[in-house]
């Protein structure tokens, strides 16, 4: 029993202080700090001047960072699609995405897509429904053929 009541009043007074101590918090988070930095994107040049590194906007809207190679070719890509799925790819010399980590569907479920001159050659992951995983690998006249598993994606 006392420790109940002793667990009540540490709770209540726990309480009492975030609700009168709350707002000063949130005013003090929200001010200005010096030390930030706001910007709608960033360039990152190595020393002879050339873009090796990109974070902002992708064309679509959603946010991204690529990493460059020596000739301006982005060999690295993460950010988000539109519908706020995460993904990362590692992209060959001619700029073709080779492999692609994300995810799919409402549970997002993760994928693993290996591709060959920007077609799809095997996809694992889990897939949506049963979280099950899968291995699908693609024939040369593009048939899917299931190694294992039930993969219930596009």
């Amino acid at each position: 029993m006392k420790t109940e009541i002793r667990s009540l009043v540490f709770g209540f007074l726990g309480a009492a202080f975030f609700h009168f101590s709350h707002p000063f918090f949130i005013e003090s988070a929200g001010a200005k700090d010096h030390n930030v930095l706001t910007v709608s994107g960033l360039n990152l040049v190595d020393s002879q001047g050339r873009l090796r590194v990109q974070v902002g906007f992708a064309k679509e809207g959603p946010p991204g960072m690529w990493f460059l190679d020596e000739k301006g070719k982005a060999r690295i890509a993460m950010g988000l699609y539109p519908d706020g799925t995460s993904h990362f790819g590692l992209q060959d010399k001619q700029g073709q995405m080779i492999q692609l980590m994300r995810s799919i569907g409402a549970e997002e479920s993760p994928l693993l897509i290996f591709k060959n001159r920007g077609q799809d050659k095997m996809i694992m992951g889990l897939n949506q429904v049963e979280q099950a995983p899968f291995l699908l690998s693609y024939e040369k006249d593009r048939k899917r053929k299931m190694i294992f598993g039930n993969y219930d994606g596009p």
